[in-house]
């Protein structure tokens, strides 16, 4: 027998499940949270009434379901009812999937290794031969773009260089 509650925030009638009894579940028009409350023995003894307040409610088109304990679950990290088959939580941004969280780990710690480091500028401002040789064993070591990076670079360096010098002369 479905339970019935009334949203805090806007005023809407709603059925909840009785799997939702004494649990929080959130309202489907504003989402705001919602208190189910848990069956007591008074309501078990006049269910007779309340079915019958329910199919009304139901039948006027007021009331919506608040959640359906099989198509909602907790997310593990902030523990905000989600969608069953949500692979993010759409409150803490958190990834469930765990075959998608290592394929985003992977293209973060590929991004991370393609940029350009202090010592990696650094080496190609004072010495280009050698940050074209450090290049060169990126790209053949599987890090092609931050390798071409180093070498052009090491390459522009000397000429920014004269330039340069013979702005001052």
């Amino acid at each position: 027998m479905p339970i019935s509650v009334k949203c805090g925030d806007c005023g809407k009638a709603l059925k909840a499940p009785d799997a939702l009894a004494g649990k929080k579940a959130r309202c489907p028009d504003c989402g705001a949270v919602v208190a189910v409350p848990e069956i007591s023995e008074e309501m078990e003894a006049s269910s007779g009434r309340q079915e019958m307040d329910v199919g009304d409610l139901a039948n006027d088109g007021a009331d919506t379901p608040v959640e359906e304990a099989s198509t909602r679950k907790p997310c593990p990290m902030c523990g905000e009812l989600i969608a069953a088959s949500a692979t993010k939580c759409g409150f803490c941004g958190e990834t469930l999937n765990s075959t998608v969280r290592s394929r985003e780990r992977q293209s973060t710690s590929t991004l991370a290794a393609n940029q350009l480091t202090g010592g990696d500028i650094a080496i190609c401002v004072l010495c280009c031969p050698i940050a074209c040789v450090v290049g060169i064993v990126a790209i053949i070591t599987g890090q092609p773009a931050r390798g071409l990076k180093m070498i052009g670079l090491a390459l522009v360096m000397p000429f920014l260089g004269r330039a340069i010098m013979s702005i001052f002369q």
